[in-house]
């Protein structure tokens, strides 16, 4: 729609336009819900970014921790630790709640584990789901810069962590920079 955009509902009951529409999710996703709509450059650069699913762990089982209680960090990677085998191609990184939250002294430890070699002992899991991570590849990397240098073409904006490294800082810097464009600072 020249000078805006219109968003149908699902099932094609309501339809709505818009000046703007910000996509703040996962890029596969914002190429699903653009469909058809999608520009050449848009239905390329999202497409090119992949993800790989994650499975991801909040316990409290201190054996995807360094033995050595001093080594303990922020981020631990388990890959060549025992439980993992040589050949295993996945990354598993165990995060130490406690200290990336700065949790009170004498609160019990919390981890988040992603892709045990085996999963954590079944009394100390609190939750156990299935995350998808983007993949950067070069491809990735270009598709950013496609997404950076068309950003509101359309009216469509586009922002999350896959806007950047992954992370969830990543998501908010990139959100700050789609309302910083739009309000033409």
């Amino acid at each position: 729609v020249p000078g805006g955009v219109v968003v149908v509902s699902k099932g094609g009951a309501v339809s709505e336009e818009y000046g703007d529409v910000i996509f703040a999710c996962h890029s596969d996703q914002a190429l699903a819900l653009l469909g058809p709509g999608a520009s050449t450059a848009e239905n390329s650069a999202l497409g090119a970014i992949k993800y790989q699913a994650n499975e991801v762990y909040l316990h409290s089982d201190v054996s995807f921790m360094p033995r050595t209680r001093a080594a303990w960090a922020s981020w631990n990677c388990l890959k060549g630790s025992r439980g993992t085998t040589g050949d295993d191609k996945s990354v598993c990184v165990s995060y130490w709640v406690n200290l990336l939250q700065n949790l009170p002294a004498g609160t019990p430890d919390l981890f988040v584990t992603l892709n045990p070699p085996t999963p954590p002992a079944p009394h100390t899991v609190q939750r156990q789901f299935t995350m998808s991570h983007p993949l950067f590849n070069q491809a990735a990397i270009e598709a950013q810069r496609v997404i950076a240098d068309t950003q509101g073409a359309g009216g469509v904006w586009f922002c999350g962590a896959w806007c950047g490294y992954g992370f969830h800082e990543d998501g908010i810097r990139s959100a700050v920079t789609v309302a910083d464009l739009m309000l033409g600072k």
